[in-house]
């Protein structure tokens, strides 16, 4: 591959969907607009579609010429991609970092055979956006071969190159298999996800504006008027909507993760699943910065849980990122102690301390009292202007804020051990784990107003690296002398063996 390659002629048949797919909404328009009263005989009808035609053929060429006019090819130590005809764009990636080459083929690609490739360092990276699958194989091929020929040369000239990461086992490409994600489990992960919760807020405000348009006579005859002008009829569609919502977020829980298989080689690991758009995603584990478990509380009944890694991503294009949010599910449902024993061989440095849960009691108004004002305002507001309506919903959200209360009173809290702090945040259906070792923090925050003073009561937050920004992690209305602590923690000192 030291001659420059050209794009296979696949790319252009993918260049035409992505065009359409990218401008479907002027698309929509022409059809909606564009042909609406369209005379042949008057030219003024022309115009609206030659406009959205226009656009088309612009978005269309540009792409044309970017598929075109790209070429790769490996010259010496370097991974180079070039592009453009006037404007030539040229970027060159040291083989040496590259850290992962990861692959996204949604629908369109799988039925073209044509996948999308991203080959990242850790600062920076490259994509090309329509490779046949042979050729996404022959260029990783090519870079790991190129890998290990330059690993070899640094060994016998005696060089440790700390920038490069992946020259260490560079002899060891044999990926094996370590967990795969079976369809009964999948099934059964699917069924208990969170995802009912995003299909319900899809789904119900649907359900509930066609409701009127449905043939009430004809589906509950007699009773039509019952489920019309009576309770009954909010109760059908309030389970109607949770019925459809279960089944939508189970199927898109399903098919989203469908094959989920992890493999190990050395410190990398790659995943692979997904049925309509498969997503194959590879991981360092010496990039991990944090260690993120979420367990609902119906799947802590059964014992299962989700594992994930919290990762520094490379590039800026998040639209095509395969982890745009820098976190790698990589054990999405498994037996809590199964997962943790796996992960200690993944991340052996960490000692993923179980948090100490409990916090005080003084708090607890103080998680909803402000909130509660707010709605209380609001329904105030509403039941002025229109109807009292809004006051009901308002009694299930303010209940919703003291349960949360509780919960997070409970069963939040964190444990320091040695070099590593576990923070624990109980939610409404959920409670998340975080492991994140002292040296991966950036940086502590520490808060307290006059009055939480008073109540010796504080807030902190971590903050670590993750994709191209950073995340927080921490706790309100904890113990002041326990928050004080954490802030040693971070400083490096002596831990209060009493926290």
């Amino acid at each position: 591959m030291s001659e420059p390659q050209k794009l296979h002629p696949i790319s252009y048949v993918s260049t035409i969907i992505n065009v359409i797919k990218n401008n479907i909404f002027l698309v929509v328009l022409f059809l909606i607009f564009g042909l609406k009263d369209f005379n042949l005989t008057d030219y003024k009808s022309y115009i609206y579609p030659g406009i959205m035609l226009t656009f088309f053929m612009i978005s269309f060429i540009i792409n044309l010429i970017r598929v075109y006019s790209t070429r790769y090819w490996l010259e010496g130590k370097y991974f180079i991609v070039r592009s453009g005809i006037v404007n030539i764009t040229r970027k060159e990636i040291d083989i040496r970092r590259i850290q992962s080459i990861d692959t996204t083929q949604d629908l369109s690609e799988r039925i073209l055979g044509s996948v999308k490739l991203q080959i990242k360092t850790p600062s920076d990276g490259v994509d090309l956006r329509s490779v046949s699958r042979p050729q996404s194989v022959a260029i990783e091929q090519a870079i790991h071969k190129a890998q290990d020929n330059l690993g070899a040369e640094l060994d016998s000239d005696g060089i440790n190159d700390n920038s490069s990461t992946t020259t260490d086992n560079v002899q060891n490409r044999a990926f094996e298999k370590i967990y795969s994600l079976s369809f009964k489990e999948l099934l059964f992960m699917a069924t208990t996800s969170g995802a009912i919760g995003i299909a319900l807020l899809t789904v119900g405000p649907i359900v509930m504006g066609v409701s009127d348009y449905l043939p009430m006579d004809k589906i509950f005859g007699e009773f039509s008027v019952v489920v019309k002008n009576s309770i009954t009829g909010i109760i059908f569609l309030i389970i109607l909507a949770l019925l459809i919502a279960h089944i939508v977020g189970t199927v898109i829980e399903f098919i989203r993760n469908y094959g989920f298989t992890v493999y190990q080689s050395g410190e990398q690991l790659k995943i692979r699943y997904g049925l309509i758009s498969v997503q194959s995603v590879t991981v360092p584990t010496d990039r991990v910065q944090a260690v993120y478990e979420k367990q609902t509380y119906l799947r802590k009944l059964f014992g299962y849980t989700s594992l994930s890694l919290i990762v520094t991503s490379d590039m800026d294009d998040g639209d095509d990122e395969a982890t745009p949010n820098g976190r790698v599910e990589v054990l999405p449902f498994i037996k809590r102690k199964k997962g943790y024993d796996l992960f200690k061989t993944l991340v052996p440095s960490m000692y993923f301390e179980s948090p100490q849960t409990g916090m005080p009691w003084r708090g607890f108004h103080r998680y909803f009292w402000r909130e509660s004002l707010v709605i209380l305002l609001i329904a105030s507001i509403v039941h002025y202007y229109w109807k009292p309506y809004f006051y009901p919903v308002a009694g299930v959200l303010i209940l919703l804020l003291v349960i949360y209360s509780l919960l997070a009173v409970n069963y939040s809290g964190f444990t320091i051990r040695g070099d590593e702090i576990s923070v624990r945040n109980a939610r409404i259906l959920s409670y998340r784990n975080y492991y994140v070792k002292r040296d991966k923090l950036l940086g502590v925050n520490i808060n307290s107003n006059p009055f939480m003073t008073r109540e010796h009561l504080g807030n902190f937050k971590l903050k670590i690296a993750k994709a191209t920004s950073n995340e927080s992690i921490g706790l309100r209305f904890e113990d002041l002398r326990k928050v004080k602590g954490v802030e040693r923690f971070y400083l490096g000192g002596r831990r209060d063996e009493s926290i």
